[in-house]
Parts: C-alpha cells; structure tokens; sequence
C-alpha cells in the first residue's frame, strides 16, 4: 500500500455494552501507575490479514466478516466494561476515573468500517515501516479534554491491488486504563470470542489491589503535574530531538541576501462563510475558527520563512462584508514591541501617513562577555538536530524525520546471539587453571535487548562519536507478581514499572565487548527492580525517569517478547504483520514483541535514516 493510497470510511456505527457495569466498578480511579499516562499518546496496534477467509474477498462476504468482529467485540467489552466507559474528571476530589455508569457507557464503542485502494501484501512485506499508510489503518484516539472514549476500532478491507481480499483491523486503546499485558488480554479475550472459544480468566479492576502508603495523594500529584489543566488534556509526547549538533554549528544568521528574499512573503486571501467571530457576543473564544483565520507559519527545517499574512472576508450570516487580517511572525526575529512597531508601520503604509522611525536590526548592540557562546549552547539546547526545529506540533510527527523499520530474529538467531554472549563472558572471566563453569545463557529479552541498545549506540557513535557522554536504556518491568502484596495476574490497568541501566557510551559502542557491557547494565537494573519492585517516593522517581529520556544517548525499549501477537486470529487465521502504528514513534525507540515464527523475536526500531542501516546490520549479521 503506497502512502497515497486512499482510506475511505464507508460506516460509523457504535458498538454497545451488553450488560451493565456491577455497580462497585461504576467509578474506577486512576492509580499511581495510571496517571502518569494520561497526556501520552495511546496504544494504537495494526493487525494486518493478506486473507480474510473470504476465497479473495468476494463482496457478499465482507459484511458477515464486520458483523461477526462487532458481535465479537461486543462479547469481549462486556466483561472488559471499562473499555466502553469514559476518562472522566471529577473537581470535587480532583481525581480522574474511568466512568462505567449507565450514562458514561451508553455511546458504546466507536467501530469505523472502511474501505483502502491499497496493496495489503505490499504493507505486510516491507521491512521499512510506510507510516502513513499504517496511520490511515488505525482509528484516532484524540482525548483533548476530559471525558474522553478509551477504546476505538478501525477494520478496513482492501478493495485493490494485490491484496484484494486482506483486511486491516487498527485497535486504539487509551494508555491510562491498560498497559501493554492488559491491551494483549483483551484482545486474546477478543479472539476467543470471534472463534467461538472459552473466554480466558475474568480481568480484575479493582484499583486497590495496588498497596502504596499515599497511593491516592501521590496519584494526585501526579495528575496535577501531568496535566495541569484539567478536564483539558495537553497530550506530551517524548521528544526526539537527543543528539546534540556538532560543537561548531554557528548560531544562524538572517539570510537577507537575493535568493533568500526573492520569494517575498506569503499573502493568502480567503472566503469564508458566516459572522466574524468577534461579533459572536461571547466572552468565550472560538479558538478553531480564530486559528482558520490566521496563516500557519509551521517551521520544521531551515531555511524557513519568518512572515505570513492572511485576509479572510465573510461573505454570509450576519457578518457579511467583514474582514480579518491574521499576521504570523517567527518568535524567533521579534518580541511583542518589535511586533507592534512592524504593524504600526503597516498600518502607516495603508493610511498614508509618515512612517515611524525606522527600525534598527545589529544585533551587536546587545552585550555581553559570552554573547556568541552563550547563543550557541542556548541553540544546542533548544534545536539540537538543525536544520530540524523542534515544534510543539512537529513533536506529533516525528516518524516524518526517521525511518522505522521492523526486522524478525528467529530463533536460530537467538540462539546465536545468546551462545555468543556467553563465549565472550566465558573468555572475559576465566583465569588460567580455573575448572570452567557451566555456560549460562541469557534470557531472550537481556540478550535482545544488549544487542538493540548496544548496536543503536554504536551508530550513532559512527556519526558523533563521544566516549565520555553517558548512555541509558529504559525498559518496562510488570510489577503484578512483585508487588506486596502481589496484585492478581489477570489485573487490567497499567502496573508497570521503568527500569533504567546506564554505561558508558564508549563501552556499548566497543566492537567486541559493547554488547557485554549492555548486558551487565540490564541485568543490574533488573536485580534493582526486583529488590525494590515498587519505589516509595513514586512521583519524584518518575520526575527522574522523565528528566532521564531527554538526555542524549537515550534509548527505549518497550512490549515484550512474551506478548504473543501473533495468536490474535480473529476468525480467519493469524494475522500477517502486527505492528505499532503512531505518529509519536521518537528516536531511539524500540519494541519487541514474539515473532511471526516460534520461538522468534520482532524487533521495531525507530532511528535517524543515518544510524539505521548500521544498527540494522548489526543486529541481524554481529
């Protein structure tokens, strides 16, 4: 499926809850491992089937196909409830709550059917992600404000190409209600109610199987720093922006020259029908209509215009003959007075009056011992991957700056990688006359994740090498057997928590020894883990863990190895390729998840174009 290829939706109907929530569970909070995902984006996961059961996708076959997944998924949301409910707020106690009753669940769930161009075969073949293909697949979770849906499916057939016949179903799950173990009951759930199958153990929601001393003041805390704006939901994604640009880049400089200013600035004109909105009588703002009236001045990369002007006349309702001049200026040239100066001159100019006295642009007039210095790190801090800028918006695409791409590890790979970390501790600690000791293995997951961590530190090292700087690889660990007391293994919520190892960048990036020093790391910061499994001052370690992922070097790996994605046979066999589908994948994030094949691993990695095809052979050839 080529990323042109057209997604239309045919249907949009809703899926409703078969019985009602028992009436304890009408009003789940949040807990501590809950809030802290609020702002995040959701789990969106895609599910692609090159044959839908259908002898090639004959039309009369598809509208059982849908309603057998509607009325599947309806047997599967009356025992997971809480997934029709909605994330609500609640001022009087300040907490947040998934919101199970009668008038919360009664909207059901969203279920699109919808219909692609698009080759199916072509998408569950490629290694290198095509995103925007993929996010065509899955339905949007969007949760600006408060109550906010927490479940969405999105089954989609192709309709042409060579995949005629496959179908696409994107499931979107708000991150605040499950981790990555629930999201994964919940579909084996879904699955066996599409086969026909016993239903697997009934989940738990009860919150208040998670013990902690202050758990609902510390769970407060959290909110109010995570979302202090309540019911409104600033949604955060982690930056990607890590790697600092060389100690040389100059600080840049307006280009005034010819070429630069020979296209002139940007002047729109508009129609648009209805009032002015400064003629509705409301105190309150119109912010999406106010933003149609303004030009976007959106600057992810250097060289980028710095002035737009966009005038909108209204030609309907009772505003007709109404005009609204929207001016965008880059920050970065002019504060607010350097502003005002410039419209006044404009407004001069339209009147035909004197112009104001005329402006002056030497930045040398401001002084300072460290001038240059300073606004070189200040630059480095702020814009570390020039000519790329980092933009509140830009941070919601960050895949359109790095390639992602999945590759599978079978299990003669593994075991390769496994048996070759142990020769090299074997050869590392051994001393002459010594009896040998029994070869130990790594786990699937420590030995993985040594060569992921290692191999994307050692690309980039190729590019920026820096044996000093320090590296850092976070990883989540489920909490539900270490907790005490331990919380019930089929708990659907999010009980999850990071772990962090740390090394020297140098030593990970060391051909022969990298991968030993990756996986000293992780085993450390897994014997952490299990010596404190739940950390008593929570707010502030994940004030640490967050501090942790901007700093450069970071990697993140997420899922699991034991998440058997591949067993999610909704009726017509195992899915063809499983995938993350988000437009918040950040740089040096990485998920694993069983493979295709048994005993396999697939690995997603998202990386700069630059390091990829190093990490790639690494990973697959070392």
């Amino acid at each position: 499926m080529a990323s042109g290829a057209e997604v239309r939706v045919v249907a949009a109907i809703r899926v409703p809850l078969l019985r009602r929530s028992p009436p304890h569970l009408e009003q789940i909070p949040l807990s501590l491992f809950d809030v802290w995902f609020l702002p995040q984006p959701p789990i969106q996961r895609l599910f692609l089937y090159d044959d839908d059961g259908g002898g090639g996708g004959a039309d009369d076959y598809f509208p059982s196909l849908v309603e057998s997944l509607r009325s599947s998924l309806a047997d599967a949301v009356a025992v997971f409830f809480p997934l029709a409910g909605k994330l609500t707020y609640v001022p009087s106690t300040g907490d947040v709550v998934v919101d199970c009753s009668p008038s919360a669940v009664g909207d059901g769930v969203a279920f699109l059917e919808a219909e692609s161009d698009g080759d199916v075969r072509a998408l569950s073949a490629a290694e290198r992600h095509d995103v925007p293909a993929f996010l065509r697949l899955v339905p949007s979770l969007e949760a600006p404000e408060l109550p906010a849906p927490v479940l969405a499916v999105q089954v989609t057939r192709f309709v042409g190409g060579g995949g005629r016949g496959g179908v696409a179903v994107g499931v979107a799950v708000h991150h605040a209600v499950a981790d990555g173990l629930s999201f994964w009951r919940f579909m084996d759930a879904w699955s066996a109610a599409a086969r026909g199958r016993p239903s697997p153990p009934a989940p738990v929601f009860d919150r208040s199987a998670i013990v902690h001393p202050m758990a609902a003041d510390v769970a407060r805390r959290i909110l109010r720093k995570v979302t202090p704006e309540l019911p409104l939901v600033i949604s955060i994604f982690v930056s990607p922006h890590r790697e600092l640009v060389e100690a040389n880049v100059a600080t840049p400089r307006h280009d005034h020259s010819p070429s630069a200013v020979a296209d002139g600035v940007a002047f729109l004109e508009v129609e648009v029908d209805g009032g002015t909105p400064a003629r509705t009588p409301t105190e309150r703002l119109d912010v999406p209509a106010f933003l149609r009236l303004v030009p976007s001045l959106e600057v992810p990369e250097l060289p980028a215009p710095v002035l737009a002007v966009q005038a909108t006349r209204f030609v309907g309702g009772g505003g007709g003959g109404g005009v609204a001049v929207g001016v965008a200026v880059h920050h970065a040239v002019a504060d607010g007075q350097s502003f005002w100066r410039f419209m006044d001159a404009w407004s001069a100019a339209a009147r035909g009056r004197p112009s104001p006295p005329a402006p002056a642009f030497d930045r040398s007039a401001i002084v300072h011992p460290m001038a240059a210095d300073m606004a070189r790190r200040i630059l480095r801090k702020k814009a570390p991957e020039l000519p790329l800028i980092p933009t509140a918006n830009l941070l919601r695409r960050t895949w359109e700056r790095h390639v992602v791409t999945t590759l599978e590890l079978d299990s003669h790979r593994i075991g390769h990688i496994k048996n070759r970390i142990a020769e090299l501790d074997e050869a590392t600690t051994a001393s002459p006359g010594t009896e040998r000791r029994p070869r130990r293995l790594p786990s699937t997951f420590v030995a993985v994740a040594a060569l992921v961590w290692s191999s994307v530190v050692r690309a980039r090292a190729s590019r920026q090498p820096d044996d000093g700087a320090r590296a850092h690889l976070v990883f989540p660990a489920d909490c539900r057997r270490r907790l005490d007391p331990p919380v019930d293994a089929a708990y659907f919520g999010n009980c999850v928590r990071c772990c962090v190892a740390g090394a020297a960048a140098g030593d990970l990036a060391d051909a022969h020894r990298g991968v030993l020093h990756a996986r000293e790391a992780i085993r450390e910061a897994i014997d952490g883990f299990l010596e404190h499994p739940m950390v008593e001052a929570f707010d502030a370690w994940i004030d640490a863990v967050a501090a942790l992922v901007r700093q450069p070097g970071f990697v993140a790996v997420t899922a699991s190895p034991r998440f058997q994605v591949y067993e999610v046979d909704l009726g017509w066999g195992a899915p063809s390729r499983v995938e993350f589908a988000s437009e918040s994948l950040p740089n040096g994030m990485v998920a694993m998840t069983a493979g295709r094949k048994e005993a396999s691993v697939q690995v997603m990695a998202t990386l700069r174009p630059e390091h990829m095809e190093a990490f790639r052979s690494q990973l697959l050839y070392w």
